[in-house]
């Protein structure tokens, strides 16, 4: 696969990763303001998600997922073209990508 290609593989890749990233964020975030807004409340892992999901069913935990995908695709596209084109100049004449190592490139 040409660098290019590697980077669009990794922007797909990216949706399959926001798809697990945007629910765990998104408990995160609430644990976190949960602490800063009710410091004497101790609030859980599970207690958490139970509340999003009575509240507002499984899609809440969803909310955020356009953010995050613009956050992600155009991300993973630049880091997996970035590497796959350094690892297309590093690699020296006569040799494939899979043959350099990390002290070709030191």
């Amino acid at each position: 696969m040409t660098p290019f290609e590697n980077a669009i593989s990794g922007s797909l890749a990216s949706v399959f990763a926001a798809s697990v990233l945007c629910p765990t964020e998104l408990v995160k975030c609430k644990l976190q303001a949960q602490r800063e807004m009710f410091p004497g409340v101790k609030s859980t892992l599970f207690s958490t998600c139970r509340d999003v999901y009575k509240m507002h069913g499984l899609r809440a935990f969803y909310t955020g997922m356009v953010a995050t995908l613009c956050r992600e695709v155009p991300g993973y596209f630049f880091f997996f073209g970035a590497y796959e084109l350094s690892r297309f100049y590093f690699t020296p004449p006569g040799r494939t990508k899979d043959e350099i190592g990390m002290l070709a490139l030191t």
